[in-house]
C-alpha cells in the first residue's frame, strides 16, 4: 500500500465531517471523564489516605509563617517534617499510589479512545459507548501500559547512565578545552533525546494491536517492533506535521497570559473599580483563552 500522507491527512478530516455523533463533541466527554477520573483519583482517595489533609495542613503553616524571619521559619518547618516519619512516608507513598492510579485511568481510557478512532475510520459511526470500549479488557490494557512503561523506563535508565558518562567526561574536558567540552554536552543530550523517541516509535502501535487484534501486551510489543521496523521516521514525520496544530494551541495560551499581564494594569492604582475591572477583565480572558485551547483540542484529538 502506498503511503500519501496528505491525501492520507485530506480523508480523515473528511471522514471526520461524515462521523455521527461528531468526533468534537464525544472528543469533549472523553476529556471531561478523563479530568472527572483524574479528580476523583486526586481528591477523593487522597482524602482517604489524608496526603490531602496532611498536605493543606502544612501548606497553611507555610502561609501562616513570621515574614520577617521566613527563611529560619522554613527550616524549621521542614525540620519539623522531616523528624515526623510517619506524616512524610504518608505523603510520599500517598502521592506515588495517586500517582500510579491516574497513570492507569488515564492509561485506560486512552485505550478506549484508541477503540473508538478505530471504528471511526472503518466508518461505524461509533457513539459515546465505545468511549469505554477498553474496559472489558481492563486485566490486559492495564498490564500492556505497565510492560510499555517497565521497558521504556529500562531503556531510560540504560541510556540515562550512558549519557551520565557523557556529560562528567564533558565536564572534564570543559575546563581544558570549552568548546570541544560544551559540544560534546550538546550532542550527548541530544543522542539521549533521539533514542528516547526511537523507543516511544517502536512501541507506537501496542495500544492499536491490542484494541484491533486483541493482542497480550508482550505480543502486542514484539509485533509492534516488527511493524515499526522501517516506519519510524515516516511516523515522526507525522507527527511533526501536527506542529502548526500544537504551536497554534501555544499561540492562544501565550497571548491569554499577555492579555492577562495586561488587563492587570488597571489594578495597579489601587482603586476599587480599578481592582474590579481588571478582575473581570482577566477572568474573562481567562474564560477565552480556555475556550480556545478546548475547541482546538476537541478537533486535534480525533485528527492526530
Amino acid at each position: 500500500m502506498s503511503y500519501d500522507r496528505a491525501k492520507m491527512k485530506l480523508e480523515v478530516k473528511q471522514l471526520m465531517k461524515k462521523t455521527r455523533p461528531r468526533p468534537i463533541w464525544l472528543t469533549l466527554l472523553y476529556l471531561v471523564i478523563v479530568a472527572a477520573g483524574s479528580w476523583v483519583i486526586q481528591t477523593v482517595i487522597g482524602s482517604v489516605i489524608g496526603v490531602g489533609a496532611v498536605t493543606s495542613a502544612y501548606i497553611q503553616a507555610l502561609m501562616s509563617l513570621d515574614p520577617s524571619n521566613w527563611e529560619r521559619a522554613v527550616e524549621e518547618l521542614a525540620a519539623s517534617l522531616v523528624m515526623n516519619s510517619s506524616v512524610l512516608s504518608g505523603i510520599i507513598s500517598g502521592s506515588i499510589l495517586m500517582g500510579i492510579l491516574s497513570y492507569l485511568w488515564t492509561s485506560l481510557m486512552g485505550m478506549s479512545y484508541v477503540g473508538y478512532t478505530l471504528d471511526m475510520v472503518r466508518g461505524k459511526n461509533p457513539g459515546a459507548k465505545a468511549l469505554f470500549s477498553a474496559f472489558p479488557k481492563f486485566g490486559k490494557v492495564i498490564l500492556t501500559n505497565i510492560l510499555v512503561g517497565v521497558f521504556t523506563a529500562l531503556w531510560s535508565l540504560l541510556f540515562s547512565l550512558a549519557l551520565v558518562i557523557v556529560i562528567v567526561i564533558a565536564a572534564l574536558l570543559i575546563e581544558a578545552v570549552p568548546a570541544i567540552g560544551i559540544l560534546l554536552m550538546i550532542v550527548g543530550y541530544a543522542a539521549f533525546l533521539a533514542v528516547m523517541l526511537w523507543v516511544t516509535l517502536r512501541y507506537a502501535m501496542v495500544n492499536y494491536l491490542v484494541m484491533d487484534q486483541d493482542l497480550s501486551g508482550l505480543e502486542a510489543i514484539r509485533v509492534s517492533k516488527q511493524m515499526m521496523k522501517g516506519y519510524k521516521g515516516r511516523l515522526f514525520v507525522l507527527y511533526l506535521s501536527f506542529i502548526g496544530w500544537y504551536l497554534a494551541a501555544f499561540a492562544i495560551i501565550l497571548v491569554g497570559a499577555l492579555l492577562m499581564g495586561l488587563c492587570a494594569l488597571p489594578m495597579v492604582g489601587g482603586s476599587m473599580g480599578g481592582i474590579i475591572a481588571g478582575v473581570i477583565l482577566m477572568l474573562v480572558v481567562g474564560l477565552l483563552m480556555v475556550v480556545g485551547t478546548l475547541l482546538l483540542e476537541m478537533w486535534l484529538t480525533p485528527y492526530v
